[in-house]
């Protein structure tokens, strides 16, 4: 089933934790300063959105769609990016420690893996 929510809405500042939000569409939404404590958003759509200062702490982005999405500082630890695409994704000063992930995760071209290594 898909959650519809729909593109370009302003859920900015808005706490989601715990909410089920699998394939959710928030293409270009403004998600910037909310929080996804141990959501699933497995499976969603947040190309293009703009996702600075969320805290996603352990939250579930198996197979989500996160291209040109703009994730600079934000909380991704312990969240499960599992086949996730992040390319074109901007991904400065994001904590990524302790990130899950696998040979299917598409990651932006020039990402550096020592910086998450070295998080572990």
């Amino acid at each position: 089933m898909r959650t519809i929510i729909g593109p370009d809405v302003d859920l900015s500042k808005t706490d989601m934790s715990g909410v089920d939000l699998q394939a959710a569409y928030l293409t270009d939404a403004d998600l910037s300063g909310s929080t996804f404590i141990g959501t699933n958003l497995c499976e969603a759509n947040h190309s293009g959105a703009n996702l600075q200062q969320a805290n996603l702490l352990r939250a579930n982005l198996v197979n989500a769609d996160l291209r040109w999405a703009n994730l600079e500082n934000t909380n991704l630890t312990f969240a499960d990016l599992t086949g996730a695409n992040l390319s074109k994704a901007r991904l400065a000063n994001t904590n990524m420690t302790g990130i899950k992930f696998d040979s299917q995760t598409v990651f932006p071209i020039d990402f550096d893996f020592k910086k998450v290594l070295l998080q572990l």
